[in-house]
């Protein structure tokens, strides 16, 4: 493996990086990421942002609890682990 990378020039993170990257999820950053979030599709359980923007108050604080579960025990739900592929027919095409 160290062989493989060492081919590519990969850029290490400095400390303060790490740190930022280490530090816990905020009710600050779960807000500006539900306010970002585009409207064109929806997820991949059929929640649209609009659900997100709508429930935002009672979303954030279930998912500032469930970030910092992950967080505290290392390890992701099951669910986590699962994919969903959907279908969405197009009207006039085949």
């Amino acid at each position: 493996m160290d062989d493989c990378l060492d081919r590519y020039h990969i850029s290490k993170l400095n400390q303060d990086q790490v740190n930022y990257l280490s530090s816990p999820i905020t009710l600050k950053e779960l807000e500006a990421v539900i306010k970002s979030l585009s409207t064109k599709s929806p997820g991949p359980y059929g929640f649209s942002a609009q659900f997100y923007m709508t429930f935002k108050e009672e979303l954030i604080l279930t998912l500032l609890k469930l970030f910092h579960k992950i967080e505290t025990e290392g390890l992701l739900p099951n669910l986590f682990y699962e994919a969903i592929a959907t279908l969405i027919s197009k009207p006039h095409k085949d």
